[in-house]
């Protein structure tokens, strides 16, 4: 009888061992060698952090950056026309994609097709795409108001100044504070940036840090037991307090 009971219990422990082992997440190592080194996707916080998830998800914070499409952009690019110092600008959409073309006194064209959105509250910016190299232009979209503005506006720059003066790279600038973890890696040789980011907006891996260890610790029902029940503090993430 012992000697069944004892096989029974070690068959038992094998069985949950394994069933742990395949539940393992094996985040960390991800990336491993770039800046941003396990940190995962804040989708994968939703497994155990549902609520937290959903409340993020309501915050402006988690639509600060965005690729361009249609559920993302809020402007208006029926066919607008905006026009500012003598120059036009031709806000259209081509079935799920944007541009903003500008029109300069001359006749000239430039068409800048939108690639991601900066803002969500009350300003939203448009990034544009040209060569792998990213830049904010000077046109954005006032929520507040539903109007069209040159960025002059904005940034409280007097009327008559350069209508491009806010026409800023995206890669060395909006990157850091807008997006989780940003690498530049600006080329000296080629003077272009190959920027990457953890992840787009401002995330769950902004506060928290690189989150790997901690999935795949909390991958396991023991772990999560035991944290439950414990006053462990120490659980491989940042707590922001």
């Amino acid at each position: 009888m012992f000697l069944r009971s004892t096989i029974l219990t070690l068959v038992i422990a094998a069985v949950i061992g394994a069933t742990v082992q395949s539940m393992r997440s094996e985040y960390r190592g991800a990336r491993a060698g770039h800046v941003d080194a396990d940190y995962i996707d804040s989708k994968k916080c939703v497994v155990c952090h549902s609520e937290h998830y959903q409340s993020w998800s309501r915050t402006y914070h988690s639509r600060m950056t965005q690729d361009a499409n249609p559920e993302t952009v809020q402007g208006d690019f029926d066919n607008k026309i905006f026009e500012y110092q003598g120059m036009k600008a031709r806000m259209e959409r081509r079935e799920r994609s944007f541009q903003i073309t500008f029109i300069y006194p001359d006749g000239r064209v430039e068409t800048s097709p939108i690639a991601r959105t900066i803002g969500s509250r009350r300003i939203e910016q448009y990034v544009t795409e040209q060569s792998g190299q990213y830049s904010r232009l000077p046109i954005a979209y006032d929520l507040v108001n539903r109007r069209w503005m040159n960025l002059n506006g904005s940034f409280f720059h007097a009327d008559g100044k350069d209508y491009f003066g806010l026409r800023t790279p995206w890669d060395p600038n909006c990157v850091f504070c807008h997006n989780v973890k940003a690498q530049p890696n600006y080329d000296f040789d080629t003077k272009k940036f190959q920027t990457d980011v953890a992840e787009l907006g401002i995330a769950c891996g902004a506060c928290h840090g690189p989150a790997a260890t901690h999935a795949d610790r909390a991958a396991s029902p023991f772990t999560r037991t035991l944290w439950r029940f414990s006053d462990q503090s120490a659980r491989d993430i940042v707590n922001p307090s």
